[in-house]
């Protein structure tokens, strides 16, 4: 690693602010150049090479395709961004992309489609064989490759105050490499990067000072959609920010509410009381379904936790499951039952939906074949192969963790309680 930038306190009157925000999947013009038309390469560094040659050449031979982020970028996330530029400028604006590295709103850039997402049906990481594709080490790569500057983000400190960063999950592992260039105690006093407080964990601790942590009540009156929360978010803090010292104080005390609506240690609390939450807003419960209990709980701005941790409590908390199953069904499930238990295999199931309901009826076909019997998810899982006859094409370990993740959240709901055998966690009829 490099050594650490000296970095020192600007004297400006009027405070200096680089936002960094990311770039959007909404374009106004089409790529000229695409990572999907990228050859297969070995390394991630001969995949730069060929991307970076291919933006020099591109800007070269047809210079009139080059626009700026905000000609190039559309959407509510770069709607915000705008708003933004209106307070502190056009020119203060980065923006954070692996297609380009970090670029200023003021440049010119070649319309592109890049993503290294592995969610993405054409991202970056089938074009690389020989390595692991890492995002911190690419961006690192690009900017060398366009800009001539490894750690872009740790040099902007060099002519500004602070920097505020709007960035969903995916775009900051781009830059975790760069911030470590920063001395420790720049991180979090000149460097802020509101993040919801459940994203904190992900974050390597040497760089978590940078990210301020925040908590459904501080964006509870920030209206927003999923696309531009980080920028709204980003928009209120910085109405905060008109000295170094007004933005630290702002940050703190972001840090320290969220801190004391159930973090610890840097991290979400593992355990929710949700017995106590159910006690405290009956409303909850009073919710027609899950979902509308979940949106209830953060209206209140207080943290559910786990999606599917939340629902088997709250399910558990309206009482044990309602069987709606006819007599035929159950004999059918008992007698698929009984060849799960004599052979103890693992095979696919389908969506969460399908096979809670799944798990319903094999425990229904359970309390048939008698009380005492104890079982694992691998017998559910066996057992919807044999039920429902899953399609082999299915990937048995990920299914596999649907199961056991389900049977653990929704003991309550499906009439189980659990047991342990040794360090295997089982179930038995409660």
């Amino acid at each position: 690693m490099a050594t650490k930038r000296k970095i020192a306190p600007k004297g400006a009157d009027e405070l200096k602010i680089a936002l960094l925000t990311s770039c959007s999947v909404s374009r106004n013009y089409q790529p000229e150049l695409r990572i999907q038309d990228a050859p297969i390469f070995s390394t991630m560094s001969d995949l730069c090479d060929w991307w970076a040659d291919s933006m020099h050449l591109m800007r070269k031979v047809n210079p009139g395709c080059l626009k700026t982020p905000g000609e190039l970028y559309k959407g509510v996330s770069f709607d915000t961004v705008t708003e933004m530029a209106q307070d502190i400028g056009h020119e203060n604006i980065y923006i954070v992309t692996g297609g380009a590295g970090l670029s200023r709103h003021t440049d010119k850039l070649v319309p592109y489609d890049f993503t290294s997402d592995k969610g993405a049906d054409h991202n970056a990481r089938p074009h690389v064989t020989g390595e692991k594709f890492m995002p911190h080490v690419w961006w690192q790569m690009v900017n060398s490759r366009l800009h001539s500057k490894q750690f872009p983000v740790a040099a902007l400190l060099e002519k500004y105050d602070i920097i505020v960063g709007a960035l969903p999950k995916n775009f900051a592992k781009y830059i975790f490499e760069d911030l470590a260039q920063l001395p420790g105690d720049v991180l979090g006093t000149r460097v802020f990067i509101p993040v919801p407080r459940s994203m904190l964990g992900s974050i390597p601790p040497g760089v978590r000072a940078a990210f301020v942590p925040y908590s459904n009540a501080y964006a509870s009156d920030v209206m927003s959609s999923r696309y531009n929360k980080p920028q709204k978010v980003v928009q209120k803090f910085l109405r905060s920010c008109t000295t170094i010292e007004s933005a630290q104080a702002a940050a703190d005390t972001i840090r320290e509410e969220s801190a004391s609506i159930g973090m610890a240690n840097g991290r979400p609390q593992d355990a929710l009381d949700y017995e106590t939450m159910f006690k405290a807003h009956p409303e909850v419960l009073e919710a027609p379904n899950a979902v509308m209990a979940a949106r209830t709980v953060k209206m209140l701005g207080l943290k559910i936790g786990g999606k599917h941790r939340f629902e088997g409590a709250w399910l558990g908390a309206k009482g044990p499951q309602e069987s709606e199953f006819t007599k035929k069904d159950v004999v059918q499930a008992r007698g698929h039952l009984r060849e799960v238990l004599a052979h103890m295999k693992t095979h696919a199931a389908s969506s969460n939906d399908e096979i809670l309901e799944r798990i319903g009826l094999f425990v229904a076909a359970l309390r048939e074949e008698g009380p005492d019997i104890t079982f694992t998810s691998k017998e559910v899982v066996e057992w919807c192969k044999l039920a429902y006859k899953q399609d082999a094409d299915e990937n048995p370990a990920v299914v596999g963790a649907k199961v056991a993740s389900l049977l653990k959240s929704h003991t309550a709901y499906l009439g189980l309680k659990d047991v342990t055998i040794g360090s295997t966690l089982a179930y038995r009829l409660a």
